[in-house]
């Protein structure tokens, strides 16, 4: 029976705080028992893929249900979304070789890409993947003893709402504002907006990470025109963003993944990469 790499010694339980607030950001499990582990189910063991879905065999693992627990919690209260905590880096063999050298450097260089990026930008159609190779990066960053926050511009709008609490605001200040490395995903996406007074704070809030030079990442359903036609504050800036361009031979066959899954009894473990 296989095992899964331990965590990174920095993984710790999240503080009162991080539980109170990041919860928010993303489904975070409140209260957990090992008979009740996402992963296996108290059982102890559970099948994954070998190698990449759809196109290698399938595994079993032994279970750490602590180590699980303990994982999904960190990375849900940096916004990881639920459901991309159990994607890695052999479900990005869906996405086109090009993008997969653009991601490159983030993963061999990370630290460096860090300091010495201002920013990058996420584009692509619709399923392509580029929610996966952001939570990708997130977590390359984390991996790296990195501090690096992900939220979406739903949640800022959930956020902005209540900024009369002075404690969300003290935990903004300090999860998202001054977080060394900020992923803002789903911009341009229709169904979701920002009233005019959600729009001016996430302007401050590029604007602040811009001007002290803190790596911000954006992830858009829009080309880069019409997101600074959105954003016209980024139109300085912008050009001196990265930018990586999801492309998908197909788009990202995620039902497909699914329905093999539940087929073959596979329950995903959350992973770091």
């Amino acid at each position: 029976m296989l095992r899964l790499p331990p965590n990174p010694p920095h993984v710790r339980v999240p503080t009162e705080e991080e539980m109170r607030f990041g919860s928010r950001n993303a489904r975070v499990a409140m209260s957990w028992r090992e008979e009740n582990c996402e992963t296996c189910r108290g059982t102890k063991s559970f099948k994954m893929w070998a190698g990449t879905p759809l196109s290698s065999a399938v595994v079993e693992y032994e279970c750490d249900c602590v180590e699980q627990m303990l994982l999904d919690r960190w990375l849900g209260v940096r916004g990881v979304p639920k459901n991309l905590r159990t994607r890695g880096f052999n479900d990005a063999a869906w996405i086109s070789k090009d993008t997969r050298v653009s991601l490159g450097p983030w993963t061999k260089n990370t630290a460096d890409m860090v300091h010495y990026r201002q920013g990058v930008v996420i584009t692509g159609p619709q399923g392509s993947g580029k929610n996966l190779v952001a939570s990708l990066m997130q977590r390359e960053i984390l991996s790296a003893g990195i501090e690096a926050t992900h939220i979406e511009v739903s949640f800022f709008t959930s956020l902005v709402d209540d900024w009369r609490n002075e404690d969300i605001r003290r935990w903004y200040r300090r999860s998202v504002r001054e977080r060394p490395v900020l992923f803002v995903t789903r911009i341009g996406v229709p169904q979701i907006s920002l009233n005019e007074w959600g729009e001016a704070r996430l302007a401050e809030l590029f604007e602040y990470r811009l001007s002290n030079n803190m790596l911000t990442v954006i992830e858009s359903a829009v080309g880069i025109p019409e997101l600074i036609g959105r954003m016209p504050y980024l139109a300085t800036s912008v050009g001196r963003f990265d930018h990586i361009e999801v492309k998908s031979p197909t788009p990202y066959p995620a039902m497909d993944i699914t329905n093999a899954e539940q087929q073959h009894g596979i329950r995903r473990p959350v992973v770091m990469r």
